[in-house]
């Protein structure tokens, strides 16, 4: 049984399902006593979902932990039974891959007890991890920090798949999952503060990163080795901001940060290089190629490319006032290859139709007849 160590009021209903099991049943229930030193995941958790013929989660608040472990016991083919404590289902569950999910309410130590026994439970049977595998699939949330990192990972590993933007639930995960070979989870401070403990994105995301991890340790067949743990931290990995709260269960696998270039950081060592890509210009007229190395000279790079294309653009507008002091009036082969050359040099359409209102201005005072001095 998966629940929040921190729902109190949970914990003697708990005590007295294991005091006076069901018939046929043993309930084995994590956290009711001092949790020991360690690495409990590895150690504790893993095992006992492993273990178990069916896992029953009881829920309140968004609780990250237990939302990674349902996700876990999914990914490894277990029955799930999700139960809510209180009158009403929590909003989160709205939330994908919860949303549609059947979960019953419990209020009281006979209800859990009845429902834990006789309540349907959800069951999916992971695929195999196809050996051609070869995507990262990144998750992170929208608000707060992590609408930044959102955006950086966009820039700094392009390359990478994110989440479909329709809804989904925990049966589309395995098709979602069957060609990613690594997942990059970026676990960011929730906006609204503690109260809400991990925040409604992060929670549901955890059980998606739990399905993964699950699915991979199902393909192992049995408990990892040191070595295979080894490889799981390549293939798993845990960005958590040092501003979110720590989830016990992902410690092993995480890269904590504090500072936006110091994700940036990890996100270049994760790809193996630094990459060059289109980074859009705060006007969304121009763009300019800034490899993620360079990340001090950013600003003056942006300033070099963009004193390039203005030059551009006015180099275009003299040849055409150059033409019409020769000439009173420039032929269309000449307007035609003035916005070629700008073009060729690196300039927008909007910095070439500037040049040619410099030189459509010129035009009209070279035309215009002298001023009377009388």
């Amino acid at each position: 049984m998966v629940w929040d160590f921190q729902t109190h009021a949970l914990r003697v209903p708990l005590e007295s399902l294991v005091t006076h099991p069901i018939a046929e049943l043993t309930f084995v229930v994590p956290g009711l006593t001092a949790p020991g030193a360690g690495d409990l995941f590895r150690t504790t958790v893993l095992p006992g979902i492993v273990a178990s013929d069916r896992v029953v989660a009881v829920v309140q608040r968004p609780n990250a932990n237990v939302s990674f472990e349902i996700g876990l016991a999914l990914g490894l083919g277990k029955p799930v039974l999700l139960l809510a404590w209180g009158k009403e289902r929590p909003a989160w569950l709205e939330a994908r891959p919860f949303g549609g999910l059947y979960v019953d309410s419990v209020e009281s130590a006979s209800e859990l007890r009845v429902k834990a026994a006789s309540s349907p439970c959800l069951r999916i049977d992971p695929g195999d991890v196809a050996s051609s595998a070869a995507r990262t699939l990144a998750l992170c949330a929208t608000m707060a920090e992590a609408d930044a990192c959102r955006q950086e990972t966009s820039i700094s590993a392009a390359s990478w798949s994110e989440l479909p933007a329709t809804p989904f639930s925990f049966e589309d995960l395995d098709q979602l999952f069957v060609d990613v070979d690594r997942l990059v989870w970026t676990l960011a401070a929730y906006p609204d503060g503690s109260d809400d403990r991990d925040g409604i994105e992060n929670t549901a995301l955890a059980a998606v990163a739990g399905f993964f991890l699950g699915r991979k340790l199902r393909a192992m067949k049995a408990l990892p080795s040191a070595e295979d743990w080894s490889n799981l931290q390549k293939k798993f990995v845990v960005l958590r901001s040092r501003s979110a709260r720590p989830l016990a269960d992902v410690t092993f696998f995480e890269w904590p940060w504090d500072t936006l270039a110091h994700y940036r950081a990890h996100l270049v060592q994760l790809t193996g290089h630094a990459p060059m890509i289109e980074r859009p210009i705060a006007t969304g007229k121009l763009t300019s190629s800034t490899p993620a190395a360079a990340l001090k000279v950013r600003g003056l790079r942006f300033e070099a490319v963009r004193a390039t294309k203005v030059t551009a653009a006015v180099f275009s507008a003299l040849m055409l006032i150059t033409c019409i002091g020769n000439s009173g009036r420039p032929p269309l082969n000449v307007w035609i290859g003035a916005a070629f050359v700008a073009l060729l040099a690196g300039a927008s359409t909007p910095l070439v139709v500037r040049g040619y209102q410099v030189a459509r201005a010129a035009l009209r005072r070279s035309s215009a007849p002298a001023a009377d001095d009388s």
